[in-house]
């Protein structure tokens, strides 16, 4: 069993996290909400959290939101799922919203 190395967010330094594999970063979750959450989720200096995930899924969304608007202006295929489209749309502006 390896002991890995704990990273407080204060002592965080990108080239420490580049170079070392076993690092954990240790979120403290007295942080303020909005600091919390970019750290667990966006800022890209911190291993192990959701950082890829979220830029893969927004770009994906994004993909998808083009593939829709495509869609949208052949009817054949956009009224018997105008709902869908519609519900699509709906999703896509409160993640964008979110994000």
């Amino acid at each position: 069993m390896t002991e890995k190395k704990i990273i407080y967010l204060k002592d965080i330094d990108a080239q420490t996290l580049l170079e070392d594999d076993d690092a954990v970063v240790n979120i403290p979750k007295g942080l303020p909400f909005r600091k919390f959450m970019y750290s667990w989720l966006l800022d890209p200096n911190i291993k192990g959290n959701y950082q890829k995930t979220i830029d893969n899924s927004i770009a994906l969304l994004i993909l998808l939101n083009l593939l829709a608007l495509l869609f949208e202006r052949v009817p054949r295929i956009y009224e018997p799922y105008h709902l869908w489209f519609h519900y699509f749309d709906i999703f896509s502006v409160i993640v964008f919203t979110v994000e």
